[in-house]
């Protein structure tokens, strides 16, 4: 099974943006190259990094250094209009980079699945979410999210997950385009979005961890006790 992660990122954001509080350049970057090596401990074959604000991430030595690990990695950029980022918000913000990847990324054309992953995190145990695929055929999967006093939100987390690229173009991205995070955000939409697609059920829970950029912290290493090997999801094969 080939194994391609879609890294999103925004190294230089605008200030003033809705629910972001970290804009440095350094922090950001940082903290997406490290997740980004982290990556390449997990077993993935390719990465994309596509950004939003023209940045490259990499250099080529850092570049050279994953090759040496059997890990290829493609960076593409584009510059995204700041005012209207700033004023639909993140959700919007990466879904116009995730289209701006699936146009222009040689590793995507063709690909019939990939997994996405928010910049400057990583998921820990990705080798094993990945056999889970594998063996049960999964064409599709994301998760629900839980709230900070352990129940599940109305909510999807859209940090990560796996999708097909017919799925991802039909259903998930549309969600993105229309985002608007004064009104509605994404993890909201997606979640009305998949009790309508796909079926329900529980599953192994990505262990992710890293930085957030909107809250400036970096996420917290819980252990969910049973929950971590039953998590609510939404999968399909």
């Amino acid at each position: 099974m080939d194994s391609i992660v879609l890294i999103t990122t925004a190294t230089a954001p605008p200030r003033g943006m809705i629910y972001l509080q970290t804009v440095d350049v350094a922090t950001r970057s940082i903290a997406a190259k490290a997740a980004v090596f982290s990556w390449a401990t997990q077993g993935i074959e390719k990465i994309v990094i596509a950004d939003a604000t023209g940045r490259v991430l990499l250099d080529q030595n850092e570049v050279s250094m994953l090759k040496k690990m059997n890990v290829e990695v493609e960076q593409i950029c584009y510059f995204q209009d700041d005012e209207v980022v700033k004023q639909k918000g993140k959700g919007y913000a990466e879904g116009m980079v995730m289209q701006f990847a699936l146009q222009n990324s040689e590793f995507l054309k063709g690909a019939a699945s990939f997994f996405k992953c928010t910049g400057k995190i990583y998921c820990r145990n990705f080798k094993k979410l990945r056999e889970v695929i594998h063996h049960h055929q999964i064409q599709n999967m994301f998760w629900k999210t839980v709230d900070r006093d352990g129940f599940f939100s109305r909510w999807t987390d859209t940090r990560f997950y796996y999708t097909t690229t017919e799925f991802f173009t039909e259903n998930v991205l549309p969600k993105y385009l229309v985002c608007d995070d004064s009104v509605t955000a994404i993890e909201s939409l997606c979640f009305h979005m998949l009790n309508e697609k796909l079926p329900s059920m529980r599953s192994l829970r990505p262990y992710l961890f890293g930085f957030c950029g909107g809250t400036g912290q970096l996420y917290e290493d819980v252990n969910l006790g049973e929950l971590d090997r039953a998590f609510p999801c939404w999968a399909n094969n």
